[in-house]
C-alpha cells in the first residue's frame, strides 16, 4: 500500500490557478469538498508536462551509453516507435526492461538528467493544482506508464515523493535491476487496477489526457481532460474529447511550453 497523506485541510483550494477555468475550478472544490478522504491521481506525460518524457529518458540512456537498440533498430527511438505501433503495453514495459542489470543508483542518476533536459516541457498550471491539492490535504498520486525512475526524478520539485507513484517498475537483484515487470502494469485498465492494489479505493479526481488514461478517468468521482494545445495533439485528442462529452469530464487546455 502507499503511504497515505495526514495532512488535514479545509477543503478549501484557494485562488483559481492562472490558466484554468474558474467554474472548472470551483467545480473540482466542490468535488474535494465532499470527499472524506479525496484522492486525486494524475497521469504523468501529456498531462504534467508536455510530450513523453520517456523518450527523453532514451537520448539519456543512448548518451550514457547504458543500452544499445536490439537487433534489427537503429536506434532506441525508432525500436520504441516499433514496438508502440505493434502493441503499445508491450512498448512501455519494454521501456523499463532494457534497465534491466542496471544499478538502481545508475538509473536514477540517468533519469535525473533526463528530467534536467525535459523540465522546460513542466505544465505551470498543473503544477500549481498539485500544490493548491496539497494545500488542502487532498492524497495526490501520479499514476503512469513510463519508468518509475524517471517519473521520481521529475515529480519530486511538485512535493510528491516516491511513496506516492504508481508507474512501471522491476523487481530487484541486489542492487540492480532484473527484466520482470512488476504487475498490474499500469496502462489502460492496469491503471485502475495497479489504483486499486496500492491505494484500496477510488479516486476523487482523475487528470489525464489520452485514450490510455479513460479507465482511470472513468473510475474517479470526477475526471479531468488536459491537453498541452498543439495541432498534432488536438488531432490525437478527437476520440478522446468524444469520451469527454459523455462522461461529463472537466476540460483543461492549457498552453505548449515553447522548448
Amino acid at each position: 500500500m502507499l503511504a497515505s497523506d495526514n495532512d488535514e485541510g479545509d477543503g478549501g483550494l484557494g485562488a483559481c490557478p492562472e490558466g484554468v477555468p474558474e467554474a472548472a475550478w470551483r467545480r473540482i472544490e466542490e468535488v474535494v469538498g465532499e470527499a472524506a478522504r479525496p484522492l486525486a491521481v494524475f497521469d504523468a506525460d501529456g498531462t504534467l508536462w508536455a510530450d513523453d518524457l520517456g523518450e527523453t529518458h532514451l537520448h539519456v540512456l543512448v548518451d550514457g551509453q547504458l543500452v544499445a537498440p536490439g537487433e534489427g533498430h537503429e536506434s532506441l527511438l525508432t525500436e520504441y516507435a516499433a514496438r508502440c505501433k505493434a502493441n503499445v503495453d508491450d512498448a512501455y514495459a519494454w521501456g523499463a526492461r532494457i534497465l534491466e542489470g542496471i544499478s538502481e543508483a545508475r538509473v536514477m542518476e540517468s533519469a535525473v538528467e533526463a528530467w534536467r533536459r525535459h523540465r522546460p516541457r513542466l505544465l505551470p498550471p498543473l503544477a500549481q493544482i498539485v500544490a493548491a491539492l496539497h494545500g488542502a490535504g487532498v492524497e495526490v498520486v501520479v499514476v503512469s506508464a513510463s519508468n518509475r525512475w524517471v517519473i521520481e526524478a521529475a515529480v519530486r520539485e511538485l512535493g510528491i515523493g516516491a511513496d506516492k507513484i504508481i508507474a512501471v517498475d522491476l523487481e530487484r537483484d541486489g542492487e540492480r535491476l532484473t527484466g520482470t515487470v512488476v504487475q498490474p502494469m499500469p496502462n489502460g485498465a492496469g491503471k485502475v487496477a495497479a489504483i486499486d492494489v496500492h491505494l484500496d479505493r477510488r479516486p476523487t479526481l482523475a487528470f489525464g489526457n489520452s485514450m490510455h488514461d479513460v479507465p482511470m478517468l472513468q473510475s474517479a468521482t470526477l475526471g479531468v481532460c488536459v491537453l498541452a494545445t498543439t495541432e498534432a495533439q488536438a488531432a490525437l485528442s478527437e476520440p478522446l474529447e468524444d469520451i469527454r462529452a459523455q462522461e461529463g469530464w472537466l476540460y483543461l487546455g492549457v498552453p505548449h511550453p515553447v522548448t
